[in-house]
């Protein structure tokens, strides 16, 4: 497990995420109605492939706590930076 400090998707989200992991993370913080259908998952209004999210969640930024993702403190750092929010 790398630590926050260390991830590369923390430290600089816009050159280590792609720009639908980008938007499936901000989509994730803002809409906490998500389902899936079928090989998508529907988060709020957005649709995101399966292996969209699952890279969010190998990179430590979101967990899955029923019934729906959420950002854990890393994709909240990840987030801000994102923003340009300094942490």
């Amino acid at each position: 497990m790398i630590s926050i400090a260390e991830n590369p998707a923390v430290i600089d989200p816009r050159k280590h995420l792609t720009p639908a992991q980008r938007d499936a993370l901000a989509a994730i913080e803002h809409y906490r109605h998500q389902r899936r259908a079928g090989p998508e998952i529907i988060i709020g209004r957005k649709r995101f492939k399966a292996s969209t999210i699952e890279a969010l969640e190998k990179h430590g930024l979101i967990r899955f706590r029923r019934p729906s993702y959420e950002p854990t403190l890393a994709g909240e750092l990840a987030l801000d930076h994102l923003k340009g929010v300094k942490p």
